[in-house]
This record gives C-alpha cells, structure tokens and sequence, in this order.
C-alpha cells in the first residue's frame, strides 16, 4: 500500500508486492526501502494520539474503527499500541470512506487483503465490482446536479427578467 510516498508492505502475496512497486516507480511515487529500513519500519509501533496526527484524524475516530475491528492494537495497560499493519488498515479503511465505500464494504475488502492467499483475484474482482459501483453512481449523482444546475440558471434568467420588468 502507497502512503505519503512510502510502500508499506504487510506480508502478503510478495508477487503482487512486486508488481505493485514496478508500477508505483514508474509513477515515480514509491521509496524502496531496503532490508534494515524494512525491519525499522515493520517494528514500528504507535499510541493513538501519534497515530491520528499522522493520519489527520481524531482519537475518537481510532476508537470508532477500533470499536467496528478495523484495528486490534495491542495493550499495555490502558494504553493501546497500534502496529504498521493497524496504520495500513486504517488507511485503506479512511481511502475507502472518502469514496464512498460503506463501512461493512471496507470491512470485506480488508479481510480479502489479509488472507495470506497467493491468488488475489478475489481480492481484485470484489474491488473491481466496488469501485464500478461507485463510479456508476457518481455519473448518476453528476448527470443530477448537471441537470439542477441548467434549471437553477434557467430559474435564475426568469426572476432577473421579472425583476427588469417591476423596476420599470
């Protein structure tokens, strides 16, 4: 997964890992990092107040996609250690709301991302299906206020044309 131009890698498919960087490098949008940085990265862990500032969300919404089990961190007392994997999860859950994807839909889309299967054509047709969906409905929504607004300017062309006449 691609976040602020890093590649964060949670131990899947490595094959799909692979063709997703080639792609991303093109895009001149992906740091290889290497063997120890990969290991830095993977151990690195996070309180939830770390977390949502560098996410750009509040605790509470942590808590919320906790609550649903988006994230299970771990716990030390009454503190919650998120780890890379919680971070990825949530950003695919966050990039997932902001297009439009039910919660229950992210929630299926992240357990097909963390089966562990070389073949991820499940994977790829659920989303494929999901980001059809989506698109299909925005060219609904799009067609609708293309629609509301030509009425609204034809509206407005009425009223500015009456109010011509009552200041004569």
């Amino acid at each position: 997964m691609c976040y602020e131009g890093h590649l964060l890698y949670d131990g899947g498919d490595f094959q799909r890992l692979e063709n997703m960087v080639k792609r991303l490098n093109k895009m001149n949008i992906v740091k290889i990092m290497t063997s120890p940085e990969t290991k830095k990265e993977a151990e690195t862990t996070f309180e939830i107040g770390e977390l949502a500032r560098e996410l750009g969300v509040s605790t509470r919404t942590i808590r919320f996609y906790e609550e649903k089990g988006i994230v299970n961190p771990e716990r030390k007392g009454n503190t919650r250690i998120f780890k890379r994997r919680d971070k990825v999860r949530l950003i695919l859950a966050l990039r997932g709301k902001r297009l439009g994807f039910s919660l229950d839909e992210v929630s299926e889309y992240l357990e097909l991302y963390s089966t562990k299967s070389k073949n991820n054509s499940k994977q790829n047709e659920y989303l494929i299906n999901k980001i059809n969906d989506a698109v299909t409905m925005l060219e609904q929504k799009k067609q609708e206020i293309e629609i509301t607004v030509i009425e609204l300017k034809e509206m407005k062309a009425v009223v500015e044309k009456d109010n011509k006449r009552n200041k004569k």
